[in-house]
């Protein structure tokens, strides 16, 4: 079986290669982004991996400040070291954006969130 991890490196990017401007997370609030996806986005932060905002839906009824305690306690149960600037800049990077996932409108709130960054063709 192939080393899929040399593919996730920026080393092997193609010449057409392009950053990417966000990274949307569905499912924010929920089990496996507290206990894996969380922790995995503060080391992306700690390796200088994600400078991007990073734009969390979960249902209605929340907001950035939910969504800033939440990662804060995942990356706090669930990293043994947990810097302090490398947690303040993941917090910064955060964007809550909540609706249904059925609902054209939560998708139209998606797109204000994304602000400046560019859709791929």
């Amino acid at each position: 079986m192939p080393d899929l991890r040399q593919s996730c490196t920026m080393e092997g990017s193609g010449p057409d290669a392009r950053p990417s401007d966000a990274l949307i997370l569905f499912g924010a609030m929920g089990d496996l982004a507290h206990r894996k996806i969380f922790p995995a986005l503060y080391h992306m932060v700690e390796r200088g991996r994600l400078d991007d905002p990073v734009i969390e839906i979960a249902r209605a009824g929340r907001t950035n400040e939910h969504l800033k305690e939440r990662v804060g306690d995942s990356v706090q149960q669930h990293v043994k070291r947990v810097d302090q600037q490398v947690l303040a800049k993941l917090l910064g990077l955060l964007r809550y954006v909540g609706g249904d996932y059925q609902e054209p409108a939560t998708f139209d709130h998606l797109r204000q969130a994304l602000g400046a960054a560019v859709m791929p063709d």
